[in-house]
């Protein structure tokens, strides 16, 4: 049986790589920190969707420097239905082989706990490929 998980793990390893994109200011894309923030700005006076679009040059002076581009989108579709979203990042690392790019579609729900809805509980689902 160990060798079994062994050889799954190893046959596995060579077609996973792993890079995370860093952003000072990540907060400012809120699709980027959970799928359960699509709409949640969404209220009787503001309806419809937003797009947000970040871009970062990290070490600039290099010469060829590290660079993110993180765009998102999200549109309420029915108050009964809930939020979608979109979320695409771009990450490449100088100049070497480290280059990510992701699809994300995301889902958003919001569940009223009170009558008055000033209390709520947010779920969200997010699938996506890299």
């Amino acid at each position: 049986m160990r060798l079994i998980i062994l050889l799954i793990t190893l046959g596995l390893s060579n077609s996973l790589l792993s890079q995370d994109t860093r952003y000072t200011q990540f907060f400012n894309n809120t699709l980027f920190l959970s799928p359960a923030t699509a709409g949640s700005a969404y209220n009787e006076t503001y309806k419809g969707g937003s797009v947000f679009m970040g871009y970062r040059n990290q070490w600039s002076k290099m010469k060829e420097p590290f660079q993110s581009l993180s765009l998102s989108g999200e549109w309420n579709v029915s108050d009964n239905f809930g939020n979608l979203g979109i979320l695409i990042n771009q990450d490449q690392a100088g100049s070497s082989a480290f280059r990510c790019l992701s699809f994300n579609a995301l889902y958003a729900y919001s569940l009223p706990l009170d009558r008055s809805q000033r209390w709520n509980a947010r779920f969200g689902l997010q699938v996506g490929m890299q």
